[in-house]
């Protein structure tokens, strides 16, 4: 029969017996091991400390001139900036100027730890966000398509599972990249470090970026445009890298497809509105659609409020070192922060979508505050 062991746990030492151990110590001239059998006797029902804790705990007393517990009250991370002061001056300026950058606070704190303070007295940032003015008749246009959207939701099988958003945008390069905070040091007279020179082509400096979401959470694209879109582009793009490629890569049913797109010339032209409407038949949701996109319409269209501003700050939050710095490099990251988008996160748009549509109808049609 096996025993099982115990293990008693050595309770932390009072003052009292800190004190003990000192005159003990003293008494047996410096040694621990006669100390220790000297507590079994003085304490029977206490576990008596190591020999180290009894040479630690004199040699504290010689060092400190105290037998307290230094530590007491002090474990973990010293809260060194976040004193009451600096709360409150945190909270001030807060409240009289929202303006505040984290980094430059003005204050002399580190970014963290105007962050944490930030994060304590429950204050959160918000960046300004651009959206186009609307029209004298836009917002008929915006109840009209939200009016469509949300019935297509209670009334068709599977609508926002099936439905995909597509869109464009320019991610830029040398405008990202600001030359003066990338710094390389070495030697004088060894020339100039790796990567000294950024490849800059005029004109070559950004690329446009095509792709697709699905109600699934699935990815279209990247593909990225050579020279701009026009209608060709687009079609070609459409044809053969999204129907006849990502369509059988990720086994979609074409003809269960809802495709969304914003109102670009590209888009609407009437060579690229017979082709989609041939491919997706009474569910082209476009501007010259079967169903009418409305115009100026950024909030409600998931690759604007969502996709385009994930991407770029996976890209650019990375530290200067971490950053593209050539057209390859970018294309590569386009890539890779693509690669980071799960499923979950991509359902939780197209929800978020609904969720505008919702708020855009409680507004009349008009712009809504955005959360």
């Amino acid at each position: 029969m096996i025993k099982k062991l115990t293990v008693v746990k050595m309770p932390r030492l009072t003052k009292q017996q800190r004190v003990w151990i000192c005159i003990k110590y003293i008494e047996f001239n410096r040694n621990a091991a006669a100390v220790r059998r000297q507590w079994i006797i003085t304490w029977p029902n206490i576990v008596p400390p190591r020999e180290g804790t009894i040479s630690d705990t004199f040699r504290k007393f010689e060092n400190e001139g105290t037998c307290h517990n230094l530590h007491k009250g002090r474990s973990g991370r010293p809260r060194t900036a976040r004193t009451e002061a600096n709360i409150d001056r945190v909270r001030e300026s807060l409240e009289n100027n929202g303006l505040r950058s984290s980094r430059r606070n003005g204050m002399g704190l580190s970014q963290s730890s105007f962050v944490r303070i930030m994060r304590d007295i429950k204050f959160h940032p918000y960046i300004l966000i651009k959206r186009q003015k609307l029209r004298p008749g836009d917002p008929a246009q915006r109840m009209a398509f939200g009016g469509w959207f949300l019935r297509s939701i209670r009334t068709e099988n599977n609508f926002l599972q099936n439905l995909i958003v597509s869109d464009e945008a320019i991610f830029s390069l040398n405008s990202e990249v600001n030359t003066h905070n990338v710094i390389q040091y070495k030697k004088h007279g060894e020339g100039h470090p790796e990567d000294h020179y950024i490849g800059h082509e005029q004109g070559a400096d950004k690329v446009m970026v095509w792709m697709g979401l699905t109600g699934e959470g699935l990815i279209l694209g990247p593909y990225f445009i050579e020279g701009g879109m026009d209608t060709r582009e687009y079609i070609r793009i459409v044809r053969y890298n999204v129907v006849q490629r990502d369509f059988r890569r990720l086994n979609i049913n074409r003809r269960e497809v809802w495709w969304q797109q914003d109102g670009a010339p590209s888009h609407t032209s009437n060579q690229a509105i017979r082709y989609l409407q041939g491919q997706f038949p009474g569910k082209l949701i476009s501007k010259r659609g079967d169903h009418n996109w409305p115009a100026r319409s950024p909030d409600l269209a998931i690759c604007d409020f969502f996709l385009w501003g994930f991407l770029k700050q996976y890209i650019w939050e990375k530290p200067v070192a971490e950053q593209p710095h050539n057209l390859r490099a970018l294309k590569n990251a386009i890539q890779d922060a693509s690669n980071h988008l799960n499923q979950n996160t991509i359902r939780r748009a197209f929800q978020g979508m609904v969720h505008r549509v919702r708020k855009c109808m409680n507004e009349n049609g008009n712009e809504f505050p955005n959360e």
